[in-house]
């Protein structure tokens, strides 16, 4: 009877833990979304008060569909994630990132793009990659929660 008790009560609970991450993931718990949201704005505001820009864009003269933009203080992690985001736009004509040298903290992405400006096309898969993690964050976090409820303190 307690081992019955105890796998339908485990079961209940991770029943209830991906109805909740669905409903994150939709962005129907509005409560939780808000709370990443406020955490993002506060790392952010706490990047722009310590020092340089984060990003700058250099754009070639005159065309706007080419682009350069050096990322501060970024690696090969963000590089090659944004490289192939960017890359599955069907208006990009050409991405690549380079990271100039170890010791520099900077990462340097190259945008070419067949219609539109290369700008906004490096904003939306900036965009992409924000959504993807408050979807992992996001998941990470019921499953945590799951975790947590599920674990039996036996005493001792």
């Amino acid at each position: 009877v307690f081992t019955f008790f105890f796998s339908s009560r485990r079961r209940h609970t991770r029943q209830r833990s991906v109805s909740w991450a669905r409903r994150c993931v939709q962005g129907t718990d509005a409560e939780y979304m808000g709370y990443i949201q406020q955490k993002k704005m506060e790392k952010l505001e706490e990047k722009e008060a310590k020092g340089p820009k984060p990003m700058q864009i250099q754009l070639d003269e005159g065309n706007e569909m080419r682009a350069t933009i050096s990322f501060q203080n970024e690696d090969h992690t963000l590089g090659n994630l944004l490289r192939s985001v960017i890359i599955k736009n069907k208006k990009t004509a050409f991405c690549a990132y380079s990271v100039p040298h170890p010791s520099e903290p900077i990462m340097n992405v190259r945008v070419q793009v067949n219609e539109g400006k290369a700008a906004d096309i490096t904003k939306k898969g900036l965009e992409r990659i924000g959504k993807m993690c408050d979807i992992i964050s996001c998941l990470l976090y019921t499953s945590d929660a799951a975790d947590e409820r599920a674990s039996v303190d036996l005493g001792g």
